[in-house]
């Protein structure tokens, strides 16, 4: 459920009321989950920055370039009324 009332991303979701498991522990069984209290869970370094990320930033930012300003706002408006 999201709280459309939120002014910030902590307020956005009721997390007290959220049930969702995390993703590493939802296909443990009980004797792993006991073995956490011991040994924390060891996880892969995962790279958030990727090729396809850069990519898409790359992307985004060429497409905003192309309409930002008076002149190119314009330029985009009067190509796609043509067609």
């Amino acid at each position: 459920m999201v709280n459309l009332d939120g002014c910030d991303l902590k307020s956005l979701i009721d997390w007290k009321a959220e049930t969702t498991e995390p993703v590493f522990t939802a296909r443990m069984c009980l004797a792993q989950l006991d073995a956490l209290k011991v040994a924390p869970l060891e996880l892969p370094p995962y790279s958030v920055h990727t090729q396809s990320c850069e990519r898409a930033v790359k992307l985004v930012t060429e497409a905003a370039e192309s309409v930002c300003g008076w002149l190119g706002e314009e330029g985009w408006l009067y190509s796609n009324i043509d067609a």
